[in-house]
């Protein structure tokens, strides 16, 4: 090292230790503000249509993946919704059956009725999504 050169000083050609980590942690920022608003929350999207209530069985649900929400209909005329969005690792979820919804990348399960845990690995339960029933019509709240 020559004198008088700071221990964090680059070549002139180079950027520094310290700049190139503040870049990579911008570079980061970025990527996960970016990404926030991919869980399924629906963030402006009150009052869009997700369901006729008629496609929804009863003891079962529908999967809308382009919206990231499942619906369910846990007994007869009550509908509930939940995100799509695995807690494991953010798989999307792909199948409800036996009263359980199915994330098909390490087996978790949750329940029907409020989302819940039964087969891990995921750490919590699938957060609801408000839903709002109109005539024949399921729409976000």
């Amino acid at each position: 090292m020559a004198s008088g050169t700071a221990p964090d000083a680059a070549p002139p050609c180079c950027p520094s230790r310290r700049t190139a980590l503040a870049a990579a942690g911008a570079v980061g920022a970025v990527f996960v503000t970016g990404c926030a608003g991919d869980g399924g929350s629906g963030d402006g999207d009150s009052g869009a249509l997700l369901a006729r209530t008629s496609e929804i069985p009863v003891g079962g649900g529908k999967i809308i993946k382009d919206r990231k929400i499942v619906v369910t209909q846990p007994v007869a005329g009550d509908f509930k919704a939940f995100s799509a969005i695995c807690t494991h690792q953010g798989c999307t979820v792909n199948r409800i059956a036996n009263g359980l919804i199915e994330c098909p990348c390490h087996g978790s399960r949750f329940r029907i009725t409020d989302g819940v845990v039964t087969a891990g690995p995921a750490p919590r339960p699938l957060p609801a999504e408000a839903i709002k029933v109109s005539g024949g019509n399921i729409v976000r709240a």
